[in-house]
């Protein structure tokens, strides 16, 4: 049996390793890869240190960070989960650590040395690697069961089975050029609507470079979209030119199908205390005037919040005393602390930076990962529509979908 794979990041590379590692696989593996390298994208991840999967253990727990595509992710993550990858990869010579945050990475916080691992894993006589190479025709044999495949440059050549594992098109520099789409479409397949996912934001706002670096372990996020309300709670951070942090990841793959432009910005409110209501908030404020009376109104407020943050509001206000707030002015202090605005203008690039959208899951055997429509056509990783938050799940979604594919293909 000659099988190909187009895609040498992570989905693809499990799918060959799964294959190679059983002794009684007699076939050929085709891997084709338009970088010079394996696992460009891989390499990248968790911000260069390569996030390789989740700490969670739990599989319904860790289906929750999946906002699509978490039930048809069910039996390959059950077969496949974080706590068996740790295993499989650490037995192949590559030592892990989990982070606090849950996150998992090479002990050398090096991508080189994991991807190095399936480099190994690939040199074996039954697998060719075919780099620098991009494939740009893909086509059922008419005259028999099979594919006919052509590179750029080349003639057709022949696979009994045929893989799609080349990822969506975020991080297009990396290769996800977003071609695994028209290969599914013209053997048949639907693709849904497709956007960049787990990104930060920029803002309109120029004055949001006084606050760059500011950082806060819990806010109340909200995205005002055309139809929807997005909400998140957790870490950010303020950069140059916008917003980032792990809540802000989070919340952009919520709202990833949302379209915003300088022209037409999306509204971001920030709750900075997510814990305390309004109420809570006035009644404090009450009874810290009842105490010190004299006291600016700065001050008070840099008791919840850091100065640089306090500075942006009203500074005519932020200098009168505590006694002599006015009610209008203590409504616009509560506005500021629990329903900051900005404006969203852009997208841009985060840790992961994956697709949200992708073949559409009702035309795929979730058991398989084999093609209803098409037989002997499998997908795996991010061409699905799957797609997780920041954390190392959607690495985690590549192996285990690769892993199930490899399976199949051994049963098949």
């Amino acid at each position: 049996m000659r099988i190909g794979v187009i895609g040498g990041g992570a989905a693809g590379m499990m799918v060959a390793a799964t294959l190679l590692e059983d002794e009684s696989f007699t076939g050929e593996v085709v891997l084709f890869e338009r970088n010079m390298k394996l696992g460009q994208k891989v390499m990248i991840s968790g911000g260069g240190r390569c996030n390789v999967t989740t700490g969670i253990s739990g599989v319904k727990e860790i289906l929750k960070n999946y906002p699509r595509g978490a039930s048809f992710l069910r039996t390959p993550m059950y077969d496949f989960q974080p706590d068996d990858l740790r295993e499989w990869i650490e037995k192949r010579g590559v030592p892990l650590k989990c982070e606090r945050d849950l996150r998992v990475f090479p002990k050398s916080d090096n991508g080189a040395d994991f991807v190095g691992m399936f480099e190994k894993l690939l040199d074996d006589e039954r697998c060719e690697v075919r780099y620098r190479s991009v494939v740009e025709k893909v086509q059922k044999d008419s005259s028999e069961e099979g594919f006919l495949v052509a590179v750029r440059g080349g003639d057709f050549e022949r696979f009994d089975k045929w893989v799609i594992a080349c990822g969506g098109r975020a991080y297009r520099h990396t290769g996800s050029v977003g071609d695994g789409y028209e290969f599914a479409e013209k053997l048949g397949h639907t693709i849904t609507q497709v956007a960049e996912s787990l990104n930060s934001y920029m803002v309109s706002e120029e004055w949001i470079a006084e606050l760059a670096g500011l950082s806060f372990e819990e806010v109340g996020l909200k995205f005002f979209g055309e139809s929807s309300v997005y909400e998140f709670a957790g870490p950010i951070v303020f950069t140059h030119k916008g917003i980032s942090g792990p809540a802000v990841f989070a919340l952009s793959s919520l709202a990833a199908f949302e379209e915003f432009s300088s022209v037409e910005p999306a509204e971001l409110e920030i709750d900075f205390l997510p814990e305390m209501n309004e109420e809570v908030l006035r009644s404090r404020f009450g009874e810290y005037r009842n105490e010190h009376g004299s006291r600016n109104l700065a001050t008070w407020m840099k008791g919840y919040v850091p100065r640089r943050l306090v500075d942006r509001f009203e500074a005519g206000v932020l200098e009168k005393n505590m006694a002599d707030v006015s009610k209008k002015e203590l409504a616009r202090v509560v506005e500021f602390l629990k329903r900051f605005k900005l404006s969203l203008v852009k997208k841009t690039p985060g840790d992961e930076f994956v697709t949200a959208g992708g073949v559409t899951l009702n035309e795929v055997d979730r058991n398989t990962l084999e093609s209803k429509i098409c037989p002997g056509l499998y997908f795996a990783g991010e061409v699905l529509d799957v797609d997780g938050f920041t954390g190392g799940f959607n690495l985690q979604a590549a192996w285990c979908t690769g892993r199930k594919v490899g399976e199949s293909l051994l049963d098949s």
